[in-house]
């Protein structure tokens, strides 16, 4: 099977561009701003001569730890075949019908139930199930949350999503450490450390947003096209629908306080882990269930006809 056949489209490869766009212009702009403190104090000031190394560094770290920081928000751990014998043919299977190459499995210690793919190259691509998941669901479920990531993997949008969730991912993670349940306590720091905890913080709220407007262009419309294309390699949108509608069903079952500390992965999950009010329908990083089961189930019309 061809990986066009998966359900890529026009409409999701223009919001990729221009995610990619966006991304690339902020590092365009970060580099203008060095070079500019270069110009202006190149000869009052020898440290400003740090900055255009700290900003090659800030890409390198982009690049090398993406997939890093998606890995670790989400305590996921790579498994070899000994330890998921089963996770491990499914992906092989369906990988080898797309065409694609295997990639990583990892298991994810969370009791939320969910799966995502990341990666910031194909050669480093990851799909993620977390326990949460591999509890609940049927084998043929299973395997069709699986196709849903293989699909994203063969669409490319992983790779996209990956380099932009960088942003909120870190950002949520700083967040978290500043104002969440777990902050750090005052006599825990010192005078320097709390300061550049004070400073760093409108920063990071403001790399939250810029992330999260840069993975919502894609989020939604990147579902529908991993929907189709996981019904495509199954051939058992049913599978899909009733996975959805389950994992829908025990994520609205765990606490609000546990799926918060997952804000910086909404985006990658096969369902949302975190809502946001229905005023904000149009920021919503995932389309809505009932508009993803009936297209599943226009889908399967469609294959009904075509097998017969």
């Amino acid at each position: 099977m061809r990986r066009k056949e998966l359900g890529r489209d026009l409409g999701l490869s223009i919001r990729m561009l221009a995610v990619t766009v966006v991304l690339a212009g902020l590092y365009v702009g970060v580099a203008l701003l060095i070079a500019i403190a270069v110009l202006a104090d190149w000869d009052e000031d020898w440290r400003v001569f740090l900055l255009p190394p700290a900003f090659v560094l800030l890409l390198w770290v982009h690049y090398v730890s993406a997939d890093r920081l998606v890995l670790g928000a989400a305590h996921a751990n790579v498994v070899d075949t000994a330890r998921a014998p089963e996770l491990h043919a499914i992906v092989e299977r369906l990988c080898g019908v797309a065409d694609l190459p295997k990639p990583k499995i990892a298991i994810g210690r969370l009791k939320v139930p969910n799966a995502f793919a990341a990666g910031i190259t194909h050669a480093r691509s990851t799909i993620v199930v977390t326990t949460g998941l591999r509890d609940r669901l049927t084998k043929p479920e299973l395997e069709a949350v699986v196709a849903h990531k293989v699909a994203h993997l063969a669409n490319r949008d992983a790779v996209v999503m990956t380099a932009a969730s960088a942003f909120p991912v870190a950002a949520a993670f700083f967040l978290r450490r500043r104002f969440g349940p777990y902050a750090f306590e005052r006599d825990e720091l010192d005078f320097e450390e709390r300061l550049a905890f004070k400073l760093f913080s409108p920063f990071a709220w403001v790399l939250y947003i810029v992330g999260f407007l840069l993975t919502v262009t894609i989020s939604r419309y990147r579902e529908y096209a991993a929907d189709r294309g996981a019904a495509i390699l199954t051939g058992a949108p049913e599978q899909l629908m009733s996975a959805l509608q389950k994992l829908s069903d025990e994520t609205d079952r765990i606490p609000s306080r546990d799926l918060r500390a997952l804000t910086g992965l909404n985006a990658f999950f096969i369902v949302p882990a975190a809502t946001h009010s229905a005023r904000f329908t149009v920021l919503r990083d995932h389309p809505p269930l009932e508009k993803r089961l009936r297209r599943l189930a226009a889908i399967s019309r469609e294959l009904g006809k075509a097998a017969a």
